[in-house]
């Protein structure tokens, strides 16, 4: 983020602060509702009266309405999963009860207040339609519970399937003519508010010409500055939270002197970094031709991790770039990733510019890794190539000063300080001379 978009925004609006906003705000506002305040109160309580009529009388019918249509829906949307995918139907009958119940309260809540405000005529045919689609729903139920699926119930469930179609087709024209009665008695409510409005119109067009404009300026710009600041805000936490993690890692690493503590470490430092997630890694042996795993943040029974053999196998790591992949069952996804039900997150390690293994983070099956995650197993990625790249480059510094570089063995001075090792812990040894 560069500078000048930080400062940019508070420079210019550097005189808007909330309370200034308020008090402005308040004055315009208070200034209209005086002025209308004198013109319309004689006319108020007609257009109070029929608001409340039409509250009372049609508004109440759309929310038992909308709920009827959207249970109905949803019963319909489980029972073609059903039908049509390879889920057991018994899994889906809890939320089939639920939806069938939530169906039947919306039906009679409405059925009440049809019958309360004696307004059966806007929908003559929805009882009957109500009562065919629940016997075709009920009809099954013993597939749903567990029944195979034959012909009889293929038959069942198409004639659920109209039965659903008529009644929503009903409950839709119900929706059209309560709309209808709501803009019919807006209306009338309108027309008793009318001489109140050309009496406060005169008198309140200049007012809010001027609140609106008052109101729109500052609300945008307090919409850009709050925004902006909510958003570097959200920036400079996630940036000092990944440096504070970051940094912490590096200091436990740098205690870490054998790689397979360095794992141990980076191990924990993927369940912080990805929690509730699996993470893995996955590094290449001496040849480079295969791949092992070295650890593993959360085991499951029922994932045993990324199946790819060797570093050019892995799409990561033989691009030397993050992947992600959202759907296992996507045409783009990994291939070692299909069958596995589950979305990952492939970051490649790196040594000498060689890419030396992977970071395998799996998660559900559309719910990828998110971006900050991803950047949290970067930084894990990063240091643990660089901590190991430091311990190998050791051991081989080791090896080279301890051993003859034309023969390979042990030098005198090397010998005999593990041959006082052995003297001071008492262990037995024997030299064995070597045939010319």
């Amino acid at each position: 983020m560069s500078t000048r978009s930080n400062t940019v925004p508070r420079d210019r609006w550097r005189w808007y602060a909330p309370h200034r906003a308020i008090l402005l705000v308040g004055v315009v506002v208070t200034i209209i509702a005086l002025a209308g305040a004198f013109l319309g109160v004689a006319n108020a309580s007609e257009a109070e009266s029929s608001t409340a009529r039409l509250t009372q009388r049609y508004l109440v019918l759309e929310g038992p309405v909308r709920n009827l249509r959207g249970s109905v829906s949803a019963f319909q949307v489980l029972a073609s999963e059903a039908f049509n995918t390879a889920v057991s139907a018994i899994t889906l009958v809890p939320a089939a009860e639920k939806d069938a119940d939530d169906a039947n309260r919306s039906y009679d809540a409405l059925e009440r207040l049809l019958t309360a405000q004696d307004e059966r005529d806007l929908s003559p045919h929805l009882a009957a339609r109500m009562a065919a689609f629940v016997a075709a729903q009920d009809s099954l139920g013993a597939f749903l519970a567990g029944a195979p699926q034959t012909s009889q119930t293929t038959h069942l469930a198409k004639v659920e399937e109209a039965m659903e179609g008529n009644l929503d087709a009903t409950l839709a024209v119900l929706q059209d003519t309560i709309s209808t009665r709501l803009i019919a008695t807006a209306d009338q409510a309108n027309a008793a508010a009318a001489r109140a409005r050309d009496e406060l119109l005169w008198s309140i067009a200049i007012g809010l010409v001027v609140a609106g404009t008052v109101i729109a300026i500052i609300t945008r710009h307090a919409l850009v500055v709050e925004h902006e600041q909510a958003r570097m805000d959200a920036v400079q936490s996630d940036v000092a939270r990944r440096i504070a993690f970051e940094a912490s890692l590096q200091t436990a690493l740098e205690m870490s002197r054998a790689e397979s503590s360095v794992y141990d470490l980076v191990s924990e430092a993927l369940s912080q970094a990805a929690p509730d997630m699996r993470s893995e890694l996955l590094l290449a042996d001496s040849s480079k031709a295969h791949f092992r795993q070295v650890l593993v943040s959360s085991a499951q029974a029922d994932d045993y991790g990324c199946g790819v053999i060797s570093p050019d196998e892995c799409p990561a790591a033989s691009r030397s770039r993050n992947m992600v992949f959202a759907d296992s069952t996507a045409l783009d996804a990994c291939p070692h990733l299909r069958g596995r039900h589950c979305s990952a997150l492939c970051v490649p390690m790196s040594i000498g510019g060689n890419s030396v293994g992977v970071f395998h983070v799996t998660a559900a099956d559309g719910a990828p890794p998110s971006d900050a995650v991803e950047k949290d197993v970067e930084v894990v990625a990063r240091r643990t190539s660089e901590r190991v790249a430091m311990l190998r480059s050791f051991e081989v510094s080791q090896t080279q000063a301890n051993s003859d570089s034309l023969t390979g063995l042990m030098t005198r001075r090397s010998l005999e300080s593990e041959v006082r090792d052995l003297h001071a812990t008492g262990t037995p040894y024997a030299v064995r001379r070597g045939l010319r």
